[in-house]
């Protein structure tokens, strides 16, 4: 357990010292959407903590004074930026609700499309001025402009960058018994689908019986257990690092059922997910 704790500390340091070079080589901020819940960019102990808010101090304004300011954001930056990205699935310029620009580059790991990360930020159009701080142009001007080919570097580092944190992620979750390291892979990356046991069956090639007393002999838990325990940490993440909906961590988180989902993480956390998020915020900033 000691071993795991400064492996992962160690990961962290490397990780964010990265980030950090390469936010100072190419002048810019970046952020990570974390679309599963996997790496839980708002939890003290995360390989990235607290890279889920844009760093941008027009967007630290916002947060802290305008009400309206948090949903424009979830709404254009993460729903609307998200659908572009998955349909896209390579990097592209984006600009947001409130004239800035990023650069956006979705990063697909086993076939699916897990995080996205935010480089910027660069001149888009005019500021928009009803909804900015009077300050803000002036900081406006002073933004340089997005360089095509400076941008087309950065977009392949910061790809190579987020499969690379993917791929030590899950090395580090499946360092186990090679069938268990499958069963949990495949977990890993479908859990926001509507799995069931037949398709890790599937995935393993032996039968659903077989599968089914595997699960419980290398895990200690049956199927539905193990896909719970996979499910509410992640939502719990997702609670943490953003304002989405109930309905949509629900639907990321694999249930169909926002009734249903709150029920369940009331049951496995003895809190319903809302005040789960009013009490256990790190950051609002």
């Amino acid at each position: 357990m000691i071993f795991s704790e400064l492996k992962r500390s160690a990961s962290r340091s490397r990780h964010e010292t990265a980030l950090l070079a390469i936010e100072a080589k190419f002048g810019v901020g970046i952020t990570i959407h974390d679309l599963y819940g996997k790496i839980g960019l708002a939890e003290p102990g995360s390989p990235l903590f607290g890279r889920h808010l844009h760093p941008l101090e027009c967007c630290r304004w916002g947060r802290r004074n305008n009400p309206g300011w948090n949903s424009r954001c979830v709404n254009d930056c993460f729903r609307e930026t998200e659908l572009h990205a998955a349909k896209r699935r390579e990097p592209f310029l984006k600009e947001c609700w409130t004239g800035l620009c990023e650069l956006v580059v979705p990063i697909q790991y086993q076939k699916v499309h897990q995080i996205t990360i935010f480089a910027g930020v660069f001149k888009g159009s005019e500021p928009r001025r009803t909804h900015l701080p009077e300050t803000f142009e002036a900081v406006y001007r002073t933004l340089p402009e997005p360089d095509p080919e400076i941008l087309a570097g950065l977009a392949e580092l910061l790809h190579t960058f987020g499969t690379g944190l993917l791929k030590e992620l899950e090395t580090t979750e499946l360092s186990e018994d090679n069938r268990l390291a499958r069963i949990r892979r495949y977990i890993a990356n479908h859990a926001h689908e509507r799995i069931t046991l037949d398709d890790v069956a599937r995935e393993l090639f032996i039968s659903n019986s077989r599968t089914r007393h595997l699960i419980t002999e290398l895990t200690g838990q049956s199927f539905s257990e193990l896909l719970d325990e996979v499910r509410m940490n992640r939502a719990r993440r997702l609670l943490l690092s953003g304002e989405r909906t109930l309905a949509e961590i629900a639907d990321a988180t694999g249930y169909a059922n926002v009734h249903y989902f709150s029920r369940r993480f009331n049951e496995y956390f003895g809190e319903p997910p809302g005040r789960y998020r009013r009490n256990h915020r790190h950051d609002r900033s």
